[in-house]
């Protein structure tokens, strides 16, 4: 499976906007009307590209002089094959290198777990949102960044246990 992960450009933010109300008004009831981010907060948005098509999106913002990730979807077809993980790997990857030294997120179930392999920790309850639990959460730099080192090597290992012992 290929697909490509990019920074939004803004003509296509109607694109997204439909693509957010079918998976959050179409799958959680939550209000298309809280889809968009204030251009106040100077959003920047990511996105998912496969076969040509959007296949997910997020955001990060600063509101409160605090960074913050949401907006976060993937289409109902692909999810749970890791797109998800990278889409948000990504995105924290960018915030940081904006400068960032903690994001703070609310997070429904499957994206506190994600979160929590990213080096996330749960900083509340959760609270019921249109139905379902977010779960508050911040992403420190050195959290993640730490744990995104372990995962390299703990795939490299994995690696190298699955090649063939190719002796001469």
């Amino acid at each position: 499976m290929s697909f490509l992960i990019k920074k939004l450009p803004m003509e296509q933010m109607d694109h997204v906007l439909a693509f957010l109300e079918e998976v959050f008004a179409g799958e959680q009831n939550i209000p298309a009307a809280l889809n968009n981010i204030s251009e106040d907060l100077k959003p920047i948005w990511w996105y998912v590209e496969y076969e040509s098509e959007m296949a997910g999106v997020i955001a990060g913002w600063i509101e409160n002089d605090a960074w913050h990730l949401g907006r976060f979807a993937v289409s109902r077809e692909l999810r749970g094959l890791g797109i998800g993980k990278q889409l948000i790997t990504f995105a924290l990857t960018e915030i940081f290198k904006h400068g960032a030294e903690d994001i703070i997120t609310e997070a429904r179930d499957v994206s506190v777990a994600i979160l929590k392999k990213l080096g996330g920790k749960v900083t509340g309850e959760p609270i019921n949102f249109y139905g379902e639990p977010v779960t508050p959460m911040i992403i420190e730099k050195e959290a993640f960044f730490e744990s995104v080192s372990e995962s390299k090597e703990r795939n490299k290992e994995q690696e190298q246990k699955n090649e063939p012992n190719c002796r001469g």
